[in-house]
């Protein structure tokens, strides 16, 4: 197979995490925290730190920097600026119960305002924020031949790697000790640059050394450390809340907690023996749902609009939750309510390729039937 089913299932795991992250219950409850819910979204709070990790495992295999920067234009930029246009022109009509006509005509205030978005390196189209993430890794594509060299560097010696990996950590804990205000670290351009670097390279770093983790024992191991790390996570958070109940610095993804629960997913998915090497039921399926991951995660807010704005999320959480009080109660909803929205959004992505193959295939052999007229 040319893809690896560990990788491809670390994509799954990511793309679930990240939907969780926009769905799940509010940990904030009439003023207090409530510590189940809190445990839950920090569960559910590193899934784009674990697609950071698997940029940084394939990045630097033999890529030339013209090449990186078209695929990032056409596997990117596209499907971003298609997404915005979408949701821009159409948002209102689908999750907002407009009509096509309101929602298709914008003020010169509105264009203005997706201008300076566009200028800000910022998503200005209302509920799109979530493709922060995109337009980050846009910025570090183009400071590709930097992140390299520093790469090919770390590369020269196996001291400089552990020195890397102590001294990086050491700055994302000063971080967080500091309140963010060492770093400011945010999900902006600059700010966001530094942490995602770090987790770039410590997927390359560890990828590199993937032999030593394909062990049946470090699927106990990274789950345990998976556990104990949201453990120590929610006692942090729920200081933060109990000071104030905006305070979520230990959830995000640039966190000491972010990089080292991610590293357990992906040391756990680096020990699931998934091999490559064969064509089994279980790694075809695994490598054709995670080829629809970037999809999934570019509609999955569009599908969680819709689902909320016809009722279906509160009719779910009434079922499942309703007055009950109880963590697997909330576990069961948040699984059910990501279920679900990956499972829609795993179909509109099937059928949107299949409209694009169709489109291929049929203005395909025109375009070739041109361009081969025009070079006579």
């Amino acid at each position: 197979m040319k893809r690896d089913p560990k990788v491809e299932l670390m994509r799954i795991i990511a793309c679930a995490i990240v939907v969780g992250t926009h769905t799940y219950l509010p940990s904030v409850v009439s003023g207090q925290a409530d510590i189940g819910r809190v445990f839950m979204s920090c569960v559910l709070a590193d899934g784009v730190a674990v697609f950071w990790f698997i940029n940084g495992f394939f990045l630097f295999k033999n890529k030339s920097y013209g090449s990186l920067l078209r695929h990032t234009l056409k596997n990117i930029i596209v499907p971003m600026v298609c997404v915005s246009l979408f949701y821009f022109y159409l948002g209102g009509w689908i999750t907002d119960g407009e009509t096509l006509a309101a929602s298709v005509s914008h003020t010169p205030d509105e264009y203005k305002s997706l201008l300076n978005g566009v200028l800000s390196w910022n998503n200005a189209v209302p509920d799109t924020g979530y493709l922060w993430y995109l337009y980050v890794y846009v910025f570090m594509m183009l400071l590709y031949p930097v992140l390299k060299a520093f790469a090919d560097y770390l590369d020269g010696s196996a001291k400089r790697e552990k020195a890397f990996l102590i001294i990086s950590a050491a700055i994302l804990l000063f971080n967080d000790i500091s309140g963010n205000k060492f770093g400011s670290f945010s999900h902006h351009t600059v700010n966001a640059l530094l942490p995602a670097a770090i987790e770039i390279l410590w997927g390359h770093i560890i990828y590199k050394y993937r032999d030593r983790f394909a062990k049946k024992r470090f699927m106990i191991i990274s789950i345990a450390a998976f556990l104990v790390f949201n453990v120590a996570r929610t006692l942090v958070q729920m200081k933060n809340y109990s000071a104030d109940t905006s305070d979520k610095s230990a959830l995000y993804w640039y966190t000491l907690f972010g990089l080292f629960c991610s590293l357990s997913v992906v040391v756990f998915c680096l020990a699931t023996g998934l091999q490559k090497e064969r064509r089994t039921k279980t790694n075809i399926v695994i490598c054709s749902v995670a080829s629809y991951t970037m999809t999934i995660y570019l509609v999955h807010i569009i599908v969680r609009n819709f689902l909320t704005h016809y009722g279906v999320i509160d009719m779910l959480q009434e079922i499942i939750v309703g007055g009950r009080r109880g963590f697997l109660y909330e576990v069961a909803y948040d699984a059910a309510v990501i279920v679900i929205i990956f499972a829609i959004s795993l179909v509109i992505a099937v059928l949107i390729r299949c409209l694009i193959n169709l489109f291929k295939k049929i203005f395909s052999p025109a375009v070739k039937a041109v361009g081969k007229k025009a070079g006579e």
